[in-house]
C-alpha cells in the first residue's frame, strides 16, 4: 500500500512483533515473557510508538539527533549491514521487526550471557541491561545499577516506568505520550 508521502507501509505493528521474532530465533523459553514485555516498552521510550512524524506539514521517518529512525530508533549507520535502510525509514512493520531482533540479540548475548539477572536477584533486570545496550551500546550494560551521569539515569528510570506498566498489562498507558 502505498500512502503518507509515497512511504511503503505494511499493517500496524502488533503485539506478536515479539513472537513473530521468537519464531525465527532461540531463546531459552524461561526469558520468553520477558521478552514480549520488553520489545513493546522499548517501542513506548524510544519513538512513543511512532514511525513518522509531521514537519512543517510533510509527513516525514521519526528521526532522532543521533540518526536513530522510526519506531525502534533504529541505527542505520551501525545496523546498514544488517537491515535495509530505506526500509528501517519507511516500513513501520521492518523497523519494529529490526529492532525486536536487535533487542533478543542484545538481551541473549549481552545480558544473559553475561548473568545479569544472577548478579542483581532478579530476572526483570535483564529487560533493564537490554535495554541500557540498546540505548547506549554494549559498553552501558550495567549502566542502570552503577552512578552515572544524571541523562542517563533518567533514560534508564522512564525505561524501567514502561516496561513496569507494560507487564502489569498496563500497554495502553503508552496514550500518555501521543499529545507531546
Amino acid at each position: 500500500m502505498v500512502g503518507l508521502e509515497g512511504c511503503r507501509l505494511r499493517a500496524p505493528v502488533d503485539a506478536d512483533v515479539a513472537d513473530r521474532t521468537l519464531e525465527r530465533q532461540t531463546l531459552d523459553a524461561q526469558f520468553h515473557q520477558l521478552y514480549r514485555w520488553l520489545v513493546p516498552a522499548t517501542a513506548w521510550k524510544e519513538s512513543c510508538w511512532r514511525q513518522f512524524i509531521r514537519v512543517n506539514g510533510t509527513v516525514k521517518p521519526m528521526l532522532s539527533s543521533a540518526g536513530a529512525v522510526g519506531i525502534m530508533q533504529v541505527l542505520p549507520r551501525v545496523w546498514r549491514g544488517f537491515y535495509d535502510v530505506k526500509g528501517l525509514h519507511q516500513d513501520i512493520a521492518y523497523n519494529a521487526g529490526a529492532g525486536a531482533e536487535i533487542l533478543l540479540h542484545y538481551l541473549r548475548d549481552y545480558a544473559i550471557k553475561r548473568g545479569e539477572h544472577t548478579a542483581t536477584g532478579s530476572i526483570d533486570n535483564l529487560a533493564r541491561a537490554t535495554y541500557a545496550v540498546y540505548n547506549g551500546g554494549p559498553g552501558h550494560l550495567r549502566r542502570y545499577r552503577k552512578p552515572t551521569k544524571r541523562s542517563l539515569r533518567e533514560i534508564d528510570e522512564s525505561f524501567w516506568e514502561k516496561y513496569r506498566r507494560i507487564k502489569q498489562g498496563d500497554a495502553l498507558a503508552v496514550a500518555e505520550c501521543f499529545g507531546k
